[in-house]
């Protein structure tokens, strides 16, 4: 809703705020101030995963996105939830280990967190990140940014996508990758049986 003077976009009605036109393109290409809370989410997420994580975790998120939402797609899930729990999934990576267990000791599904190593409390720490940095306040997607390593007795269809996603996206490579990804895409509950006991 602003105007251009100079290398400025005047803001509001008053023409006194001013953002340099490169914050000004920053905010238009990440729906910072959508409207709608799930397209602000995914906008914010995706700047956030660019800029907090390293380029191989980034590019990772990215392909989890892409798979997640062919996933979705299959199983007439809510692609654009399941983009948003995509980005944020990994968002706390590449967070100092202390940081993590401050965050994830703030969820209501672990006991004795001191025990867990760093890998398994990432998706914690990011769900505690999305509700109180972003204020995510969906339930489907902060479970499936939670439950993403884990997993979890009564898992519902999001967080089994986004588990497998993240197993089975773009750049991971191991045997038995493609047979798991073809049942992905038959049976939800068939590959997420076949998957934990390929990790466990």
């Amino acid at each position: 809703d602003g105007h251009r003077i100079g290398p400025y976009v005047v803001i509001g009605k008053e023409n006194d705020e001013f953002l340099p036109q490169n914050v000004q393109n920053i905010i238009d290409e990440y729906d910072i101030y959508a409207q709608d809370d799930i397209t602000r989410w995914k906008g914010t997420a995706k700047l956030l995963a660019k800029l907090l994580l390293d380029e191989k975790r980034y590019i990772h998120t990215l392909n989890v996105e892409k798979l997640a939402a062919e996933l979705g797609t299959i199983y007439s899930l809510d692609v654009e939830k399941l983009r948003v729990a995509a980005l944020l999934h990994d968002i706390m990576k590449n967070a100092p280990y202390d940081i993590l267990l401050h965050r994830a000791k703030q969820s209501d599904i672990i006991n004795r967190i001191e025990d867990k190593p760093k890998q398994t409390l990432h998706g914690f720490a990011a769900a505690h990140y999305a509700a109180k940095e972003m204020d995510v306040q969906d339930e489907d997607i902060l479970w499936a940014v939670k439950s993403h390593t884990c997993g979890r007795y009564g898992m519902q269809d999001m967080e089994k996508v986004i588990y497998l996603a993240d197993m089975l996206c773009e750049e991971r490579k191991f045997e038995g990758k493609d047979y798991l990804l073809g049942i992905a895409k038959q049976n939800l509950d068939r590959a997420m049986l076949e998957s934990l006991r390929h990790s466990l």
